[in-house]
């Protein structure tokens, strides 16, 4: 048995093997559900690639719109601010990022699309975003190596990404308690479980 397996990721990996894109988001899901201080800590994180999100952002999985199905909403009242989708080895979706960005745009408010991928990925997962919007004639302007704004919306739209050791980071410095700690340290497991399991690029 590896060091770095966990019951949850081992369960998902013998009876799930290529959902760890759905395991992991339903995962952190619910540490942000649960736990307030996680969800205080990632928001954070969203804030910083957005000041203008607001910090009483409320998490909802798998809710199916009209133009797709994002892994993660982030909602404040009535209205969708954030996006989030979670990666480790698989393709892009039709819907990505192109689709979820206009159904964000339609939100009278600033809004961010942000992925997470394992830190092996990051970079050419970012080049694939990136020649996607060119490819459709997108415009936008580059803010840094992880993070863009598009160009001509009603309101500042921006498109980032970040690594899961970075979310883990982020949510391990708010658990305070065993039971927290425990939890992330779970999802961390299935994290580390999905980066071993998928077949990396030569």
């Amino acid at each position: 048995m590896s060091e770095h397996e966990t019951i949850l990721g081992h369960l998902v990996g013998w009876g799930l093997r290529r959902r760890y894109e759905d395991a992991a988001t339903e995962g952190l899901a619910f540490l942000l559900d649960r736990h307030a201080p996680l969800r205080q800590r990632f928001v954070a994180l969203l804030r910083a690639a957005l000041p203008e999100l607001p910090e009483d952002l409320r998490f909802t999985t798998q809710e199916s719109l009209a133009a797709g199905r994002p892994d993660m909403c982030g909602r404040h009242g009535e209205a969708t601010r954030v996006f989030v989708e979670a990666k480790f080895g698989a393709a892009l979706t039709d819907a990505q990022p192109l689709v979820y960005l206009e159904l964000l745009a339609a939100e009278p408010a600033p809004t961010l699309l942000l992925f997470i991928a394992p830190e092996w990925r990051r970079v050419h997962l970012w080049r694939e975003l990136l020649e996607r919007l060119t490819a459709a004639h997108v415009a936008h302007r580059q803010l840094d190596p992880q993070a863009l704004e598009i160009v001509g919306r009603a309101h500042v739209q921006r498109l980032h990404i970040t690594d899961w050791a970075a979310v883990l980071r982020t949510l391990r410095a708010g658990a305070g308690d065993d039971d927290t700690r425990m939890n992330v340290e779970q999802l961390a497991g299935l994290c580390r479980t999905g980066d071993e399991d998928e077949a990396r690029p030569l």
